[in-house]
């Protein structure tokens, strides 16, 4: 049996052949002569002990079915106590669909003396197997404040399926004391992210991994050895670079590998890890498609030529065809709204992680012309490539499909698109009745000094709000809104967080015209604050969430954001014993006056400081006006309220940059906004 493995971990070529089994790998080998071991002798602890070691480690892959009735007999009617065959045993029942049975394992791993942590993990995966979310979650993070090695690595193992790498390095570098809380941070930063109730994210994380392991596992990986990695081979098209062709071309860790001769092989194909850090998409397109396939060559195929698996990728040299035979593939494209942005990943078959499933993410071609012609309402990019791919299939083109520029930007996105989707991870609130608001967001005062704020200006639609009458008054109604803002360090999960009710008394004229609604609200900003999340809500259907990314001034010489205002329209804000105008707006017309307000911090006592406020089309270096002056630091910090009007400006989008020179030091800090400028 030892032989058999160290062959088949080599990778040893040719097949082996045992008893009854022909053609198969050495690993089928392996397995045949433990089993022959230990039916002659059930209590041969050498074998026992390397089949707890090796198959514990495996995690959650599927084990060969005859070791796990050995293992069985073994646990439960010999002398045998060892924890590590409940635990796998656990493990097996579970994924065969058997979760409260992996229960009661489970309860006799930790009997025998198992690790509690591994104990507790294991049982939140179980319970959320039965639908007990909540429970899982109080069971996983029990598990969490373990301090034991073996523990740290199966969480390790189970948060690397959405952490980023420096997160994961952090983890790696905390004291056995620290984990625990860790955990607790890295899942609450998450809620906070998503402004979602404490515990939200983690009862979806234990979710998403029930799913995946139910729907997207490579079918009988053993016999997939030689395809450590999955390789697109380059198509041959004109007008194409060669780069990545599929998710495996992008740095990810896969967390169920684990433990010595399997190690590559994979046993979660490339919709599962786009599913756990993103959950279920906002649009499924695609199906299922039946062909005629040639071993060689698919799309030298004459059965492609009018099928919509013939626009799955660019056309490519006739090459010598193979035996014909029929096979079934699939073609799914998923739909992501990521940080306002859409986001397509296209998944088709592939030997290496399964041919009869739409396992492969691939980023060398875009979807086929039936998706491409959904994602057209979406995009116009899309929009655009359908039509084009329309046409080419018609042979209307005299530039191939391939050299498109529309094609080229589909791959050049769809390639951005899979690095997002290993590099972050989400839990978006989706309203159904998505509403309007306009927000401008600033940083005031210095976090490392205790004087942090973030300052939201928010407006929103009177129509938008429920209404209610007000008592003697037939003119004004009550109108109200939830608000959530929430600040996070998203390296250690640090948060702060607001969550409260508005309530305005309006007119009702003010809700018949649908006129916009505009308010303040601020929030304390510690050090290393730096991802906002602020959303407008009137319940579960109706709302919007806002993601934005702010700068804080430093503990040094240092300035805030600018907060702009508008002429008419503004909010009136109390700063510093002085009325501040603000607006959530941040467009204007010809001959329109800005107001702005800044502080600058850290300042030298009787220092001069050259200021300058210029506006400049945005992406270009050019100035288009500016406005300096001098002033003398009478104190460390410093306020300005002054005014930009813009004229001898054309309408377009432009940046207003503060520009600050300390000039005894040379010292030079720099500030701007995005704004728009409209024709009168």
């Amino acid at each position: 049996s030892m032989a058999a493995l160290e062959l088949y971990r080599h990778r040893y070529p040719v097949p082996a052949m045992y008893d009854d089994v022909v053609g198969g790998t050495h690993y089928d080998g392996y397995v045949i002569e433990m089993k022959r071991l230990l039916k002659e002798e059930p209590s041969f602890e050498p074998a026992i002990d390397w089949l707890a070691e090796t198959l514990s480690a495996e995690g959650d892959r599927e084990q060969p079915r005859g070791l796990l009735v050995l293992l069985q007999y073994i646990a439960d009617s010999t002398d045998v106590a060892d924890p590590r065959l409940q635990l796998i045993l656990a493990r097996a029942t579970r994924l065969n669909g058997d979760p409260a049975q992996s229960v009661h394992r489970i309860d006799a791993y930790l009997r025998v003396g198992g690790d509690s942590g591994v104990g507790d993990l294991e049982m939140a995966h179980s319970l959320a197997w039965m639908g007990e979310l909540e429970n899982a979650a109080i069971e996983y993070m029990a598990g969490a404040q373990v301090r034991t090695i073996e523990a740290r690595a199966n969480y390790r193992r189970d948060l690397s399926w959405v952490a980023r790498p420096r997160e994961l390095a952090r983890y790696d570098s905390l004291p056995a004391d620290s984990v625990g809380a860790w955990i607790r941070h890295f899942w609450s930063k998450r809620d906070m992210q998503e402004l979602r109730p404490d515990g939200s994210r983690l009862e979806e994380h234990l979710r998403r991994w029930v799913y995946v392991s139910q729907n997207f596992r490579v079918p009988d990986p053993g016999r997939r050895t030689a395809y450590k990695e999955v390789y697109i081979p380059y198509s041959g098209a004109p007008c194409q670079e060669k780069a990545e062709h599929s998710l495996d071309d992008y740095a990810y860790s896969e967390p169920a590998r684990k433990g010595g001769y399997r190690t590559w092989e994979r046993v979660f194909n490339h919709r599962a890890i786009v599913y756990m850090r993103h959950g279920e998409p906002t649009y499924r397109m695609g199906g299922d498609f039946a062909v005629l396939r040639y071993a060689t060559d698919d799309r030298s195929n004459p059965a492609l030529e009018n099928s919509p698996l013939r626009e799955a990728g660019p056309p490519g040299p006739a090459r010598p065809k193979g035996p014909a035979q029929i096979g079934f593939e699939r073609d799914v494209t998923w739909v992501y709204l990521m940080g306002g942005e859409l986001r397509v990943f296209n998944f088709v078959g592939n030997q290496a992680l399964g041919s009869n499933t739409a396992s492969t993410l691939i980023v060398g071609s875009p979807p086929n012309l039936g998706v491409l012609q959904q994602l057209a309402s979406l995009s116009p990019m899309y929009a655009h490539l359908a039509n084009e791919a329309e046409w080419s299939s018609f042979g209307s083109t005299v530039i191939p499909y391939s050299c498109q520029r529309s094609y080229l930007a589909a791959v050049r996105q769809q390639r951005e698109d899979a690095a997002v989707a290993v590099k972050t991870d989400s839990y978006l609130r989706h309203f159904a009745h998505p509403m309007q608001a306009a927000i401008q967001l600033a940083a005031i005062g210095q976090p490392g000094r205790g004087t942090g704020e973030l300052l939201a200006v928010v407006a929103v639609r009177t129509g938008e709000l429920t209404s209610e009458a007000v008592p003697g008054d037939t003119s004004a109604v009550h109108l109200w809104l939830r608000l959530q803002v929430a600040a996070i360090d998203s390296l250690t999960g640090e948060a702060v967080r607001m969550d409260t009710v508005r309530q305005f008394v309006s007119t009702k004229d003010m809700v018949q015209r649908n006129a916009w609604l505009s308010f303040i609200t601020r929030v304390p900003l510690g050090p290393g604050l730096r991802e906002v999340r602020l959303s407008v809500e009137q319940d579960d259907e109706h709302g919007s969430v806002f993601a934005a990314a702010i700068d804080p001034a430093g503990d040094n010489f240092s300035a805030s954001d600018l907060v702009l205002g508008k002429e008419h329209g503004s909010v009136s804000w109390r700063r510093n014993d002085a009325t501040v105008a603000v607006s959530p707006f941040t467009s204007y017309t010809i001959g329109e006056a800005v107001p702005i307000y800044y502080e600058l911090y850290g300042l030298q006592g009787a220092g001069t400081y050259r200021t300058t406020l210029s506006l400049r089309r945005s992406g270009n270096t050019k100035l288009t006006s500016s406005l300096s002056f001098t002033d003398k630091a009478s104190a460390p910090t410093m306020t300005s309220n002054r005014a930009l009007t813009l004229n001898n400006v054309k309408p377009g989008a432009y940046d207003l940059v503060l520009t600050v020179e300390e000039v005894a030091t040379g010292r030079r800090l720099v500030r701007q906004r995005a704004i728009s400028v409209g024709a009168k």
